[in-house]
């Protein structure tokens, strides 16, 4: 699926028991890399967020980033400050 806000054109995988790759999208912290955070660079910082919205929407059971991770759902809506209810 389409994810902007990382870089033009960026991608994320979703797979059929409902893990999501999302690459560059989140990151894990320098220290704490099972925490998520923002892309260290972010083409659209605002996009980032209404990007992970749109992931989150669709129920995740884990996200899996290049750095860092993996996330847990709960972790990545206390994190972004998401409430989908």
């Amino acid at each position: 699926m389409p994810t902007p806000g990382h870089t033009p054109g960026s991608v994320s995988v979703v797979l059929e028991n409902r893990e999501v790759i999302v690459d560059d999208l989140i990151m894990g912290g320098f220290v704490r890399r099972k925490r998520p955070c923002n892309p260290i660079f972010a083409n659209d910082i605002n996009q980032v967020k209404k990007t992970i919205e749109e992931i989150m929407k669709n129920k995740p059971r884990k996200l899996y980033a290049s750095h860092g991770g993996p996330f847990s759902p709960e972790d990545v809506l206390r994190y972004f400050n998401l409430n989908l209810a």
